[in-house]
């Protein structure tokens, strides 16, 4: 998806301006932005931010995809835990 290769490349670029210097801590990051919308995987593609939601449980579903992108991330037992956290709270802002 365009989306999230555009995320990961941007999230490498800042994670090394940003003093990253390991590149296993720039490679975590940039896994961590290509996958952080898998949960929206199984949705119905039209669901994105700001759309007009026919149901309420549409708007949970999408609502949710962070922390079950996570959960199917951590199912695998493929990834590290601090690429499921990342993704799990990558719609979190400083202030909830």
């Amino acid at each position: 998806q365009e989306h999230s290769a555009a995320v990961a490349f941007i999230s490498g670029i800042l994670a090394s301006h940003l003093g990253f210097e390991s590149s296993k801590s720039i490679k975590l990051v940039g896994t961590a932005a290509l996958l952080h919308d898998i949960g929206l995987y199984d949705l119905d593609p039209t669901l994105v931010e700001g759309a007009d939601f026919k149901d309420e449980k549409q708007k949970e579903a999408f609502e949710k995809h962070a922390l079950h992108g996570a959960e199917i991330l951590r199912s695998t037992k493929l990834f590290d835990e601090i690429i499921c956290h990342a993704v799990e709270n990558h719609h979190r802002r400083r202030k909830g």
